[in-house]
């Protein structure tokens, strides 16, 4: 009785696959479709690759696209015009029925291989047709993200001050099978900032878990003319933490050249391959984020009752709040001066032409107290209070 039941299952399956034949022999060999991918963004380029041997499709997607880029299986594609500014697909047109591999690499984002299949469909009243095909390609774009903070936890800062940095990373996500996973962050401070050579990398916001630098995770390199450091990551660690966030945390000091031009700005970039079967596709600067702290000063003009005429040898102290503390100490010469914290003098002379120019405050209240007045003039009364 199973031997019978047994048989007549073969001889259904027989039936099945023969009426399949018949089905596909309606539809001409010569017969195209269209497939349509959709989910890219502009620059994007699309390959695609018809599947014509049975080992092919016991294969898994990822490592045929690896395959296919390697040569271990040699398969011509058809690539597609890169996407234009305004679209966000690309149509392959006069494409043979089959089972289509799409990769997809430009652009900014990771794609992750997938298929797209060109097969019959049976309409009622006009019989066999070979239906067009569309597919949507899952793509992730690496971001990178900057926020600095003091000891206040704002963004204001006074020389002498750390500026704690902190980058916000999302790791490509690549195929487990990918050739080509590299990922490299890196930094560049300004001359107002000097880096304190303590950048670590941590696997939580709190940064609490620190990923220990090493051969298997990541290597710290620096090149002054070019970047403050960089981090390079082991492509195992890419690979094992494809998709998560890292936190890569620093800090820097404001220094004297604070009211330089641009001089407290600081720009960080994450660079990756957008392809990851091709070591050329490596984009240095797809993640590219800014991150400014500010400081203040304070212009001051030393002139005669009238107006009339600006007065040159008064001297002045800066007082923090109120003038019960010490005065703030500068280093400066012909009446600019920049704040020091701690070393300095505690004198500011105006300049010739009676100007003072005190610079490199944190936001706050200040008291100024002309403390020798010009020749042929006697002392004001009272402090005058700076916001």
């Amino acid at each position: 009785r199973w031997i019978s039941k047994l048989m007549a299952l073969c001889l259904a399956v027989v039936m099945t696959l023969s009426m399949s034949m018949t089905v596909f022999a309606a539809i001409s060999p010569s017969t195209t479709g269209t497939i349509t991918v959709n989910g890219l963004d502009e620059g994007t380029v699309v390959t695609a690759y018809k599947e014509t041997t049975a080992d092919a499709f016991k294969s898994f997607w990822h490592d045929m696209a690896a395959a296919i880029k390697d040569g271990t299986i040699n398969m011509t594609g058809t690539e597609s015009d890169p996407v234009a500014q305004e679209a966000d697909s690309v149509t392959f047109t006069n494409m043979a029925m089959g089972e289509y591999l799409l990769t997809a690499n430009g652009g900014v984002k990771v794609y992750q291989p997938t298929t797209a299949p060109l097969v019959p469909k049976y309409v009622e009243g006009d019989g066999w047709s070979l239906e067009n095909a569309s597919a949507n390609m899952k793509g992730e774009k690496p971001t990178i993200g900057k926020e600095g903070s003091t000891e206040e936890e704002d963004t204001t800062v006074a020389v002498g001050d750390v500026v704690n940095l902190k980058l916000t990373v999302v790791v490509p996500d690549y195929p487990e099978d990918a050739k080509a996973a590299r990922m490299e962050v890196a930094d560049t401070l300004s001359s107002g900032l000097t880096y304190n050579n303590d950048v670590k990398v941590y696997s939580d916001e709190n940064l609490e878990n620190e990923v220990t630098s090493g051969a298997a995770t990541y290597t710290i390199t620096e090149d002054p003319a070019t970047y403050t450091f960089q981090l390079v990551f082991a492509k195992d660690y890419i690979l094992n933490n494809g998709g998560k966030t890292i936190y890569v945390a620093y800090s820097a000091t404001v220094n004297e050249n604070a009211f330089d031009t641009d001089a407290l700005g600081n720009k960080a970039f994450l660079g990756y391959n957008n392809d990851p079967y091709e070591d050329s596709s490596f984009h240095p600067d797809q993640g590219e984020t800014e991150e400014d702290v500010y400081t203040y000063g304070i212009k001051i003009l030393k002139e005669n009752e009238a107006g009339t005429e600006n007065l040159s040898g008064a001297e002045f102290k800066l007082y923090e709040n109120d003038t019960t503390g010490n005065p703030l100490k500068f280093v400066g010469a012909n009446g600019v001066y920049t704040y020091t914290k701690v070393s300095g003098d505690d004198t500011l002379t105006v300049a010739g032409d009676g100007s003072l120019q005190i610079q490199g405050l944190d936001e706050g209240t200040y008291v100024l107290k002309e403390t020798k007045a010009p020749d042929g003039y006697v002392l004001p009364n009272g402090e005058i209070t700076i916001q």
